[in-house]
């Protein structure tokens, strides 16, 4: 295994690192990525299923802050970094039993839980981002995060494929729920795996008062006209253009497709491939060029992606579509977390990481918002130069608008984004 530093207690918390990423990779194989295909099971309606999808994210993200400001106070990182996992873990069974033990209110619980749930992970993230940034040297941050995502992309590939393999087979023998609940208990193992190895990284301590985000004088004026933020509007605009799709592929694939179990992870599989492949060469090329080559790459093929949604429902056309999305989304996702690395001192990149999650999670929430009250309004037919071109599904029109936004989004920004590298 390669050495990530000279110092001995460093290389191991970084080599923990990494297996903790191959256990988190677990939970959301199974979890995260199914958990709108659960949604569909339970009942919810696509713009209920957009809610869910964005208004838990949004309130974990404020999570970040308190994370942060005890942090900030003397709390332990390595603390909150465990508490959060424990939380995510402990509410794994409240998501798969509450909305069948009351089924009239099944949309406000799922609702409730995936807001906990997500707030477990929110808390832990600042505190790991920094603790991980003690640890890492500068010039290997690319590649480290690029071996990171990159295993844990293929243990995430590998149970995403697994779980819906499973949920294939309970679904022919109409157990569905069942099926569900395995996974989920898979999730919860890879969780509790990666609990143990977070639990072993050396933790130095930050002095109380160094997570202050600005403290000499016009720190906000040069917060607000500084990398940090232009990259976190970017960022945060990307996803607000991105949630008037994502929310909504898994629902048009299960209920207009009429996708079994086994195609939907077919179609997941074809992007998680992609992107656990490309990391690795992502991350090279960001230690060797920098942030900015990758995230305007990367981010100029982000609204291809529902463009080949519009216009064909063909499955071998819908899985290259999503081996796009895992080519740019490793290339931004890298780029996306060790931007905050760059431009954000060690001593602040606990708080930063909190703020830059609460304005993405702002954006991509206010995008789905939108996203499930316009769903039901738009057409199912458009008339250009003459021509009617009809898709015959609300959710293909949102997908159309999705792939223009994305457009305007990366038009606009991309080129207000400068080199964050030192």
């Amino acid at each position: 295994m390669a050495t990530w530093s000279e110092k001995p207690d460093s290389d191991r918390s970084l080599k923990r690192g990494i297996k903790d990423g191959m256990g988190q990779a677990v939970l959301t194989g199974v979890v995260d990525n199914y958990m709108n295909a659960y949604a569909v099971l339970v009942g919810l309606t696509a713009a209920q299923i957009a809610i869910v999808a964005a208004f838990p994210g949004w309130i974990g993200s404020f999570v970040q802050i308190a994370g942060a400001w005890l942090a900030r106070r003397g709390v332990s990182r390595k603390a909150l970094i465990i508490a959060g996992c424990i939380i995510q873990i402990a509410m794994l069974p409240a998501v798969l039993a509450l909305p069948w033990l009351f089924p009239d209110s099944a949309y406000p619980i799922l609702i409730v839980c995936a807001a906990i749930y997500h707030a477990g992970n929110h808390l832990m993230q600042p505190s790991w981002i920094s603790l991980i940034g003690d640890h890492l040297p500068e010039h290997l941050r690319g590649r480290y995060f690029g071996r990171r995502t990159g295993l844990a992309g293929v243990i995430g590939f590998t149970v995403m494929a697994a779980g819906g393999g499973v949920l294939h087979w309970f679904e022919h023998q109409d157990l569905a729920r069942a099926g569900f609940a395995t996974i989920f208990a898979v999730g919860g193992l890879g969780r509790l795996y990666s609990l143990w190895q977070l639990s072993g990284i050396a933790d130095p301590g930050l002095t109380p008062d160094s997570e202050r985000l600005t403290s000499e004088p016009g720190g906000i004026r040069r917060l607000w006209q500084s990398s940090f933020f232009r990259y976190s509007l970017s960022i945060g605009l990307m996803f607000a253009a991105v949630s008037f799709a994502g929310p909504f592929f898994h629902v048009y694939m299960l209920r207009e497709l009429h996708f079994t179990y086994l195609e939907l992870m077919g179609n997941m599989l074809a992007g998680a491939v992609t992107q656990a492949a490309l990391m690795p060469f992502w991350g090279r090329v960001r230690d060797m060029s920098g942030n900015r080559v990758v995230i305007v790459i990367s981010g100029a093929l982000i609204p291809l992606v529902p463009v080949v949604w519009v216009f064909t429902t063909n499955y071998w056309a819908l899985f290259f579509a999503q081996m796009i999305v895992g080519i740019a989304w490793s290339g931004y996702t890298l780029a996306a977390t060790t931007f905050l690395y760059d431009t954000v001192p060690p001593a602040r990149r606990a708080l930063a990481t909190a703020v830059h999650s609460v304005l993405a999670m702002s954006f991509w929430s206010a995008g789905a918002f939108f996203a499930a009250w316009l769903t039901t309004r738009m057409p199912t037919e458009i008339t250009l130069f003459g021509e009617t071109y009809v898709w015959g599904s609300q959710l293909v029109a949102m997908f159309a608008l999705s792939a223009v936004l994305r457009g305007i989004v990366a038009a606009v920004t991309l080129p207000m984004l400068s080199e964050t590298r030192p």
